[in-house]
């Protein structure tokens, strides 16, 4: 069987596999189901560039540094 076919193969079969995996961790661990949500509407990433970046507002409206091409 080929790779290809051996993923087609589990993709067919995969919410059964994913099922029966978190059912034996869960069972084995001890672990109860939660769900972690995390907000990242505030989030925001920092580079190196080349220009000077131009004054504008941040998320929260405060006047900040960001670079707008």
């Amino acid at each position: 069987m080929t790779m290809y076919r051996a993923a087609d193969t589990l993709w067919k079969h995969s919410a059964r596999i994913e099922q029966t995996l978190f059912t034996r961790i869960t069972d084995l661990f001890g672990f109860s189901t939660t769900i972690t949500l995390y907000d990242l509407t505030n989030t925001y990433f920092e580079a190196k560039c080349r220009t000077i970046p131009k004054p504008g507002m941040d998320a929260q409206k405060k006047s900040a540094r960001i670079a707008r091409w």
